[in-house]
């Protein structure tokens, strides 16, 4: 009994892990990374590579915080792709912004941090580890 009782609890923690917060972190990371876009984009005459820089910083810091009162170590610094997600959403949304009204460029940007993150928990994309002994 204990033992089902163990396994029941851990498959709904794997559940809560891999899903529900997977999930609620990648929409938040599109959410802010679009914000971050409209915000630079509308507060000052920046050029294209610092208005997506201000989205990274805007849609990472997020989770950067998020982990940190976790005391957790920040999702960023796995190895997962994360930051490169919202680059391309942030540099989607500002792409699109100049050829569509303001709310497709959005969906589209955040749309993009959503599939990014999708497939590269579906394939296990990862970001290449750099060795301290090579460098």
């Amino acid at each position: 009994v204990i033992r089902l009782i163990w396994k029941y609890i851990h498959d709904k923690k794997r559940i809560y892990d891999r899903f529900i917060m997977f999930f609620a972190d990648t929409f938040g990371l599109a959410v802010f990374t679009t914000t971050g876009v409209r915000i630079a984009e509308e507060n000052g005459h920046l050029g294209f590579v610092a208005i997506v820089f201000i989205a990274v910083i805007t849609g990472v810091g997020g989770g950067v915080l998020r982990d940190v009162l976790c005391a957790d170590v920040p999702y960023v610094f796995k190895k997962h792709i994360y930051a490169v997600a919202s680059a391309a959403g942030a540099t989607v949304n500002l792409l699109c912004s100049h050829f569509l009204p303001q709310e497709p460029s959005i969906i589209l940007g955040g749309m993009t941090v959503v599939i990014l993150r999708i497939l590269a928990a579906c394939f296990r994309w990862n970001l290449p580890k750099i060795n301290p002994e090579k460098v």
